[in-house]
Parts: structure tokens; sequence; C-alpha cells
């Protein structure tokens, strides 16, 4: 009975270390004499041009002071166009769709049967996200990437390693921005926007990378507004990259509550 009892403990032992090998990226030590600034930006520029569609499945979060909500949900992406997201509630009944575009945002409430239909503008945006954010940043936002490091200046004011990260500071006169990027992926891990005064501002962190035909995504994202105490996560259980099978169709019942959100 022992010896069935070790070979069973061995047996799990010895997956435990396979799956945790397999889940595992190789450890890569950063050094700022073997690459430089503009080379890790081109290795970031290059993952994110690649990513062109996603077809996903998770989870998502939003909190704030006075607001916190989560759940489910399907999702349908094409990069810079078009955004569906069907949300689902516990034992998978839908709850509710968000379509967004450069020029649309409609949001139907399947629980109370309400439809917002509006511009895709800031303010709209904020509402529902409780965030300061627009469509390109939504956009990237779910492609698991952050474009504010593609705007910045091609040198930055410093380079060095942070950790097991490469650790990028840009500064300026009313901000400081910090990239972190994985040596292994060469993406951006996590970004700290902070104010003349060095006070977080703005946070976004990039987690479980996984690689699929060449391209790196992140399965959880969050992204921290940190004077307005509000957070907005993602958390993916399936990624399809570049997927063809994409669906933009939804409908809204005619017996909708239909309410038209103008500036």
């Amino acid at each position: 009975m022992r010896g069935w009892t070790y070979g069973i403990m061995g047996i799990v032992v010895f997956a435990a270390m396979m799956l945790y090998s397999c889940s595992t990226a190789p450890r890569v030590t950063p050094d700022t004499d073997r690459v430089t600034p503009a080379q890790l930006v081109s290795n970031v520029q290059e993952n994110h041009g690649k990513k062109s569609t996603l077809k996903a499945r998770g989870s998502i979060s939003i909190e704030s002071r006075d607001f916190s909500n989560s759940g489910n949900f399907h999702m349908d992406l094409k990069h810079p166009d078009s955004l569906l997201v069907r949300l689902r509630g516990p034992f998978g009944i839908s709850v509710g769709t968000v379509f967004l575009s450069q020029d649309d945002f409609v949001f139907y409430n399947s629980m109370s049967n309400e439809a917002v239909i509006g511009a895709a503008r800031g303010d709209i945006l904020r509402s529902f996200l409780q965030m300061d954010v627009d469509v390109d940043d939504i956009m990237n936002l779910f492609l698991g990437s952050s474009r504010a490091l593609f705007s910045e200046p091609r040198r930055p004011d410093e380079f060095t390693v942070d950790g097991d990260q490469y650790l990028l500071v840009f500064r300026s006169r009313d901000s400081i921005r910090r990239y972190w990027i994985d040596p292994y992926y060469k993406v951006v891990s996590r970004v700290v926007h902070s104010n003349a005064d060095d006070r977080p501002v703005l946070e976004e962190r990039y987690d479980r990378f996984t690689e699929e035909n060449g391209m790196v995504m992140a399965q959880q994202i969050r992204v921290i507004q940190h004077q307005e105490r509000a957070s907005f996560s993602i958390s993916y259980s399936r990624i399809d990259l570049n997927a063809e099978d994409l669906s933009f169709s939804y409908s809204i019942p005619s017996n909708a509550k239909v309410i038209e959100w103008i500036d």
C-alpha cells in the first residue's frame, strides 16, 4: 500500500513539474549592454503590428469608488475598427452586449431590456467604464498592448534594469512615464504614468503571457487610475489571435427601451 502511495505521489510531483516547465518562460537576464532602447521599442511595435483580430473568452471587472461589477464575456475584435463583447452571467445567461466602433457605441442590457446608443466619444465611454479612455485605448487594451510607448521620444531619459525587467523612463515638464519590458517576450509588462511630483496617475499591467504563431499576448490585463481609485481588469481563459471567423452581428428587441446618448 505504501509503495502505491509513494508511486502516486511521484507521478503527481512529476506532472506538476512538467506543467510548471511548460507554462513558464525561459529565464532571460536583461543586459543593457546587449540591447538598445530603440531595439526594444522596435520589438514591441513588431509584436503589436502582427495582431489584427482577436476572438476570446474570459472575465471582466470594473471597480471605482461607488461602482463595482464583474462577469464573463465572449469577444470578437477587429483592430482598429470593431469590438463586440457579449456579457454573460451565471450559468451562461446573456446579460448584455457591447458594440464599439470608431463611430458608434451600443450597450444593450438584456436584464432591463434597455439599450444605450451614441457616438463613440470620451464622455459615454467614461460613463460606462468609469475611466478616461477613448476607442483606440479600449481596442489596444483588449489586444494587450500599450500604444503610449510608440509616441515617446526615441531616447529615454533613463534605461536601466529593474529586477528581471528592462525599464525605460521618459520625463517631461508635467509628467514621468515608466515602461517595463519583459526581456524574453520583448513586450511591455507594466506602464506607470506619473505627474510632475512623481505621483502615479495611471498604471497598466500585463501578465501571464502566451505565445501563438509568433505573437505574444497577455492573458491578464489591468488598468488602474490611482487618483480616481478606479480599475478595469480583463482575464482571458481562451485566446484566438488573428481569427477569421469573427461576428459583429447583434440585435436589439423591438420592444426594448432605447436611450440615445447626446453630448
